[in-house]
């Protein structure tokens, strides 16, 4: 089993951290001439989350997607290892040792 102490230095050490969803969103842009009027749609990325119930939407530029998706795992590692911190802490919190 790891300490409180060994789990809050892996917390430390994973980085930058995003929340919400990495979305692919196909567009026209109703020029006549446009490829996208021709079935040739506009691609762009977002990252989507819920903030005081509602959907937001942030675009996220194309070289920098790759990097986004990276901190978006981080945030679910953070959450595993949020809920090791919580199992680790009140065990240790039973053993007197906190």
């Amino acid at each position: 089993m790891k300490t409180s102490k060994e789990i809050m230095a892996r917390i430390k050490a994973l980085g930058l951290i995003v929340r919400g969803s990495v979305i692919e969103a196909k567009r026209t842009c109703g020029k006549k001439n446009c490829r996208c009027a021709r079935g040739e749609p506009h691609t762009a990325f977002y990252l989507s989350r819920r903030i005081d119930g509602k959907t937001k939407l942030d675009h996220i530029p194309r070289d920098q997607v790759k990097i986004i998706r990276r901190h978006r795992k981080n945030y679910d590692r953070l959450m595993v290892l949020v809920e090791q911190l919580t199992t680790a802490l009140l065990r240790e919190l039973k053993e007197g040792k906190t």
